[in-house]
């Protein structure tokens, strides 16, 4: 329950503008909680509201590593095609593809 506010409530700073707060809610949320993936994505979404498609992506990459090693699984569906809205965003912003893992 405790997890599941917490992300509520950095949506809700993300919904306002607050992006940096919801950063560092979320942050905190999937150091103690590395598995949730909702709050990844949100996570993501944040970091590219703040202009940072890039430690976004980088994140992915990190989530996407933990994930396979951890439970042998790949990132869901709706996180995977967050990571592709955020490469195109990151091609727009510096005309470059950035790296990624193909899966």
């Amino acid at each position: 329950a405790w997890a599941a506010g917490v992300e509520t409530v950095a949506r809700l700073h993300s919904a306002r503008g607050a992006h940096a707060d919801a950063v560092a809610l979320l942050e905190g949320l999937v150091a103690r909680d590395p598995l949730r993936e909702g709050a990844h994505r949100a996570l993501m979404a944040a970091y590219a509201a703040l202009g940072e498609p890039s430690r976004a992506l980088a994140h992915f990459e990190a989530l996407a590593q933990r994930l396979e090693r951890e439970v042998g699984a790949r990132p869901a569906r709706e996180t995977r095609a967050l990571a592709a809205e955020l490469r195109e965003a990151a091609m727009r912003q510096t005309g470059e593809m950035p790296a990624v893992r193909r899966r």
